[in-house]
């Protein structure tokens, strides 16, 4: 199976950016699976600035990925994915907008054939990130550790998300706009 990096665009026009969820202090814990979230809290995102709205966002300081309604039902059979609804404020909004949740995390960069930068000891931004991947400059994963997984979050740089070809289709074919891909 192939596999793409879900990217946010950011040639799209005159697009919209989206801040950071305003009632809960804690935005990273909605860009690392494995975390007890709570789909009834009634959260908010804040419009950073202004635009044109996209299906397809990453909202504040973690990359919170939302999605709009239309995405939410393309996506509904991926059991993979939780979507928790979220109000968006600062601006009257087309359609229903919502964080998607990835529920995993995958080990599968193939090391020897990718490129990229970890975190080094000492580091003056991130020293509890030590031996984590800072960048990529080329990333190649290992399809064979991954089990049949449609999207997921890369293990030791969790604000990378990968999504199966039939995810990337999906978005193609439904015109969904926000969205970029990269194969892996």
């Amino acid at each position: 199976m192939e596999y793409f990096r879900l990217l946010e665009d950011m040639h799209y026009p005159n697009m919209w950016y989206l801040g950071d969820i305003i009632n809960d202090d804690n935005n990273w814990k909605y860009s690392t699976p494995e975390n007890d979230i709570n789909s009834s809290d009634e959260l908010e995102i804040e419009v950073y600035q202004d635009g044109v709205e996209k299906d397809f966002s990453l909202a504040g300081y973690a990359g919170v990925p939302v999605v709009s309604e239309k995405i939410k039902e393309s996506l509904i059979e991926f059991d993979e994915i939780q979507f928790i609804p979220v109000k968006i404020v600062g601006k009257n909004v087309y359609c229903d907008y919502f964080i998607l949740y990835t529920k995993y995390e995958i080990e599968c960069v193939d090391e020897d054939k990718s490129e990229y930068k970890k975190f080094q000891v000492n580091d003056i931004v991130r020293p509890d990130k030590v031996g984590q991947f800072r960048a990529f400059f080329k990333l190649v994963i290992d399809t064979e550790k991954i089990d049949d997984v449609d999207i997921f979050r890369l293990r030791r740089c969790n604000v990378v998300i990968i999504v199966s070809k039939k995810i990337k289709d999906v978005f193609e074919k439904l015109n969904l706009t926000g969205a970029t891909f990269l194969k892996v």
